[in-house]
C-alpha cells in the first residue's frame, strides 16, 4: 500500500489505483470481521467462570481492534490519494491538465 506514497515519477494506471483501493477496502473489511469474531469468542469465554481463556480472548480482541483501526486509516489514506490521482488522470485524458 505504501507504494502509493512513493515519490517516484511513475504514474499508476487507473486500474492499478482502483486495485489498490479495493485491496485496502478488503483488508479493512477482513479486520472488521476479525473484531466481530473476537467479540463473539470473548462473550463465549466470559460465560465460563474463572476461565483463563477470557484474558487471552480479551487480548486478542484488543489486538484485532488495533489492526482494524490501522486498516481503516490505510483505507482512507489510499482512497484519498487514489481519488486525487484518478482525478488527475481523468483531467489528463480529457486534455485539461
Amino acid at each position: 500500500m505504501d507504494a502509493l506514497l512513493s515519490t517516484d515519477n511513475v504514474h499508476p494506471s487507473r486500474d492499478q489505483l482502483l486495485a489498490r483501493r479495493r485491496a485496502a477496502q478488503r483488508a479493512w473489511r477482513s479486520a472488521c470481521e476479525r473484531v466481530e469474531r473476537a467479540t463473539q469468542y470473548l462473550h463465549e469465554a466470559q460465560r465460563a467462570p474463572h476461565s483463563p481463556a477470557a484474558t487471552t480472548t480479551r487480548e486478542r480482541l484488543e489486538h484485532a481492534r488495533h489492526r482494524e483501526r490501522q486498516a481503516r486509516t490505510v483505507y482512507y489514506r489510499v482512497a484519498k490519494e487514489s481519488g486525487a490521482l484518478l482525478s488527475t488522470l481523468e483531467r489528463t485524458d480529457v486534455g485539461i491538465a
